[in-house]
């Protein structure tokens, strides 16, 4: 699979519509997210330089390159996510009698829960920097904010589809629990950012 920051955005749609393992829903949820950042950032570039909002130019300048940098982190992300699953794939293929099997199984299943956990926090991160910018933005654009508010949301939810399927098979009862509260706590942050956002921009 080439890399998902390589691709058009045509050829990504078709490579997560092919009969293929991945891309898949991992991929797919870090492309909202890096979309959602986008979008943001389109916001943010509508707002910068505006006399009206010339006291929030140094937290729109903050955001813009926050935006920027975790979009290409979502991007990256989804080649993990994608690097997880192939580990996961070979350690399964390993002989039941293989002595490396278990160790490699159970490496693997806690990339295939750990990446998808960090997406989730990314999204939090992304949450929390549009809810500090619907006040500072161009209000002709509030929408455009809300939507990737909603986008935001929809990634972190869909992370939790994908740590969800896995996390019954990590071995250790204590780093379930872990990941269990950690996923839980990401994504009432989440949802409180987004629903502040879109008190003040609609949706």
């Amino acid at each position: 699979m080439n890399h998902l920051r390589d691709l058009r955005f045509s050829d990504l749609l078709e490579q997560i519509a092919a009969k293929t393992p991945v891309p898949g829903g991992g991929a797919a949820a870090a492309a909202i997210g890096a979309t959602a950042c986008a979008l943001a950032s389109m916001v943010v570039h509508y707002s910068q330089g505006k006399a009206d909002l010339a006291a929030h130019q140094a937290a729109l300048d903050a955001a813009d390159q926050d935006l920027t940098k975790r979009r290409y982190v979502f991007l990256e992300l989804a080649d993990e996510d994608a690097e997880a699953y192939a580990a996961y794939t070979d350690a399964s293929k390993l002989a039941k009698d293989d002595p490396t099997r278990a160790a490699a199984m159970a490496a693997a299943l806690d990339l295939c829960v750990q990446v998808p956990l960090r997406a989730l926090d990314h999204a939090r991160h992304l949450a929390r920097v549009l809810d500090d910018l619907k006040d500072k933005v161009n209000w002709r654009l509030r929408s455009d904010l809300a939507i990737a508010a909603l986008m935001a949301e929809a990634a972190a939810r869909s992370c939790r589809c994908n740590i969800e399927i896995n996390l019954p098979r990590v071995a250790s009862e204590s780093a379930r629990d872990t990941h269990q509260a950690a996923m839980l706590r990401l994504l009432d942050e989440v949802h409180r950012y987004t629903r502040s956002v879109l008190t003040v921009c609609g949706g």
